[in-house]
């Protein structure tokens, strides 16, 4: 959506369809406000990009109804249960009623900006936890992060992510698809899709153990190489151009005339 202004430029005031990119990521924020108005107790409700603490982030403006009482937390976890991670609120503004234009719209540009909450730093408790905490503190230059805190809310992009994934294929042998890091994006969610073996492994070891015949009791190694061909399929046996004997040449000399069966008889009665 743009407008002429008095001096003749073009003034952009923002996009008419409300879809925005974020981390590299392209969100309707539209369908976020769907869901969350799907809520029993959410009477209004506005989702809007704010910078928090240099970092932006998804804030979610709602109203209550009246005789209800929103637990926060207990919203965002039913938000999550149909949107993916990186569409879920990270903020949420409690609002008496939202600023409006006089055209009726959402005045987005009076909407408040939360502060940066206090977040409950929980430290790594198992080896992989501890891996994948020094590789965040490492990506993302922060040390205000526990092991269940959402790496989205400092910064983890579609960008970042890939790098997270490269960094994790080389340190720990492990391939974990961008996709499923912005999916699961605290570090103990992370640990657990490692630690439960619901990635993949690149470890050499790793893989010819999955792949190795057992040659325990009742079991026994297959002879020589299985995957060697036997002889070359390429080369037939002998030479198929080369006919057996010549077909073309008949028996005999057929150029030779034949006895006279006359002449024989008569050289029988003399």
């Amino acid at each position: 959506l743009v407008r002429w202004s008095d001096d003749g430029n073009i003034e952009y005031l923002g996009r008419i369809d409300g879809q925005v990119k974020l981390r590299g990521l392209r969100i309707e924020l539209g369908e976020i406000e769907s869901r969350v108005a799907e809520h029993e107790a959410v009477k209004q409700v506005c989702v809007d990009v704010k910078e928090i603490g240099s970092v932006q982030n998804l804030v979610c403006y709602y109203v209550e109804k009246e005789g209800y009482n929103v637990n926060e937390e207990a919203l965002k976890a039913w938000i999550g249960e149909t949107l993916t991670a990186f569409m879920v609120p990270e903020f949420y503004v409690k609002m008496d009623k939202l600023p409006f234009t006089p055209n009726g719209k959402v005045n987005r540009r009076e909407l408040p900006i939360p502060e940066a909450k206090d977040v409950e730093i929980v430290a790594p408790e198992t080896k992989t936890e501890q891996k994948l905490f020094d590789i965040a503190l490492e990506m993302l230059k922060t040390e205000q992060l526990g092991v269940t805190t959402s790496l989205i809310s400092y910064g983890l992009t579609s960008l970042t992510a890939m790098r997270l994934s490269a960094l994790l294929q080389q340190r720990l042998m492990v391939v974990i698809p961008v996709a499923e890091l912005l999916s699961h994006p605290t570090i103990r969610e992370i640990a657990t899709m490692i630690d439960s073996g619901q990635v993949k492994s690149t470890k050499v070891a790793d893989i010819f153990t999955k792949r190795a015949p057992q040659t325990g009791d009742g079991a026994t190694a297959p002879k020589g190489n299985p995957l060697a061909p036997k002889g070359n399929p390429m080369v037939p046996k002998g030479n198929p151009m080369v006919p057996k004997g010549n077909p073309v040449a008949p028996k005999g000399n057929p150029m030779a005339p034949k006895a006279n069966p006359l002449q024989s008889s008569n050289n029988k009665k003399e």
